[in-house]
């Protein structure tokens, strides 16, 4: 029995050494593990929480990859995009909050999420978690929230705090996929280059850059709008946000490829454009568009983003809206 014991315990003492280097090698080492994805996010967090070296922006840019890709913010004056891969009106509300509380107040504020962003969470665990995009205090705010309006749905779990601590304690089913590919690759260098590049172009960055997409994005393959509690609690509080510091805000989704738009369910432009329009009647002084468009297939990488062309041609317009203070 003792014999046992003694084997059990060296086991144990096996297991939490092996652990605890596991545990040291992600918190030591993300960039070499995680995807450019990590990469792609990490400037965006960095100028709101580590208060990198960046000017004060006339425009702040909000919204999700979509946006990140359909900006070209170096074209429009004094322009930063806070968009993050996935994101949702979640992450865009701490990080217009705490932009506001470290840097002056920019002179307006331009926020766009693909209608699907608005219903429901792709990417919050595996990308704002995982990353440590928000942090401890703000993920706290989120559950309670969750909780206080009843909605489990939108994360997926009624007890968000336990899935939090499994990724921070470095749970291995979350890790383990990239775990693997990091022994036999380093993506270091990859990552610090895209790092560099995101951040020099104050966020934007193309996502594909292939010339043509008739892919179908997930709205065109959606029945009908449901908007998450959760994402128009923190949509309406980014608004509340704008009007207690006296900034202008404006909100217009981005274009959709045309065989998406094609493709588009009634029922689901319907439910989306009851939802913006009931937004923009309480806030009758922010322009916000309920309009649903579409650019060539040609303007598109991939099914979902715009590529360089795209991004052009929305940069220009978003630059005149901008300039003439009114709605698209």
């Amino acid at each position: 029995m003792k014999d046992v014991l003694k084997l059990l315990k060296k086991i144990g003492i096996l297991l939490a050494v092996c652990y605890a280097f596991v545990f040291l090698y992600i918190e030591l080492f993300p960039q070499k593990i995680y995807t450019n994805r990590y990469a792609i996010c990490l400037p965006q967090h960095d100028v709101v929480y580590k208060l990198k070296n960046v000017a004060p922006s006339r425009t702040l840019i909000l919204g999700d990859s979509r946006t990140m890709s359909a900006v070209v913010c170096n074209q429009i004056p004094s322009t930063r995009n806070l968009s993050l891969a996935g994101s949702s009106p979640i992450e865009m509300f701490f990080y217009l909050k705490n932009y506001l509380q470290n840097y002056p107040k920019p002179a307006q504020v331009f926020m766009s999420f693909a209608p699907f962003h608005l219903c429901q969470q792709d990417v919050f665990w595996k990308y704002t978690v995982r990353f440590k995009l928000l942090d401890f205090n703000d993920l706290q705010s989120v559950f309670a929230t969750a909780k206080k309006l009843n909605d489990s749905q939108t994360l997926r779990t009624s007890h968000p705090e336990l899935v939090y601590y499994k990724y921070f304690f470095k749970y291995p089913e979350y890790y383990q996929t990239e775990l693997k590919a990091s022994v036999f690759e380093s993506r270091t260098a990859l990552n610090a280059l895209t790092y560099d590049s995101v951040f020099a172009a104050n966020g934007h960055y193309v996502f594909s850059k292939k010339a043509f997409s008739d892919h179908l994005n997930e709205e065109a393959e959606t029945a009908e709008f449901s908007p998450s509690p959760l994402f128009a609690y923190y949509f309406e509080q980014i608004i509340l946000l704008c009007k207690a510091n006296n900034i202008p805000f404006y909100y217009q989704t981005t274009p959709m490829n045309q065989a998406s738009f094609g493709k588009l369910n009634p029922l689901y432009k319907a439910g989306y454009q009851i939802f913006i329009q009931k937004t923009a009647l309480k806030y009758p002084n922010c322009a916000i568009s309920d309009s649903l468009y579409a650019y060539p297939n040609s303007c598109f990488g991939d099914a979902s983003h715009t590529n360089q062309v795209g991004a052009e041609r929305f940069t220009a317009q978003l630059k005149g809206f901008l300039n003439r203070r009114s709605a698209f």
